[in-house]
């Protein structure tokens, strides 16, 4: 689901630069939108701390990291308030999530159902004193999910079953990989 497409359900409240720079949380529903009150990310704990010796062990990671968060995602989706897909992202798009969650919320969408990673490709990484980053084209199946309004009503964009991204991951403070970016690449899948 492209952030376009879901943007006339939110009312216009969702600036151009947010919506474009948010392909994956609307396509994969991240912030679940259980209307709970946005939970600060500092509460939950941080991913371990991690020192790389390779490009392989920075991939390594990145798969581990993104497996965690769709996880989470799903959980979050599902009603889980323990989950907190957002220890897994950093920076402007850790804010923008904590952002389109709140519009989603007033505008009384959320999302059912799982999407599930259907391959992950290995783009690059690198590794410098032990900090890695990496880059992955993901692939996802979200026939099985649903953006539902207020009413109940399924108001997913129709094409969004299927879809890909280009996530970047970084290492940051030597901790696990965490999103720092994220890239519609669905011509790809």
């Amino acid at each position: 689901m492209h952030p376009i497409a879901v943007a006339p359900y939110l009312g216009g409240m969702v600036s151009r630069r947010a919506s474009l720079g948010l392909v994956a949380l609307l396509v994969v529903g991240l912030t679940g939108c259980t209307g709970a009150p946005a939970r600060d990310p500092s509460d939950s704990p941080s991913p371990a701390a991690t020192r790389f010796a390779s490009e392989e062990e920075a991939f390594a990671a990145a798969e581990e990291t993104y497996r965690a968060y769709i996880d989470a995602t799903n959980a979050e989706n599902a009603g889980d308030e323990s989950a907190n897909p957002l220890q897994y992202q950093h920076g402007e798009l850790q804010k923008a999530s904590e952002a389109l969650a709140d519009d989603l919320s007033v505008a009384g969408l959320h999302y059912e159902g799982d999407v599930v990673i259907t391959s992950i490709e290995r783009q690059a990484a690198t590794v410098t004193a032990g900090a890695g980053q990496a880059e992955l084209l993901v692939c996802h199946d979200a026939t099985e999910q649903r953006l539902i309004n207020a009413d109940g009503d399924d108001v997913t964009p129709a094409g969004t079953e299927r879809y890909g991204l280009r996530v970047e991951f970084m290492s940051i403070e030597g901790k696990m990989l965490m999103i720092s970016s994220a890239n519609d690449a669905a011509s790809q899948c």
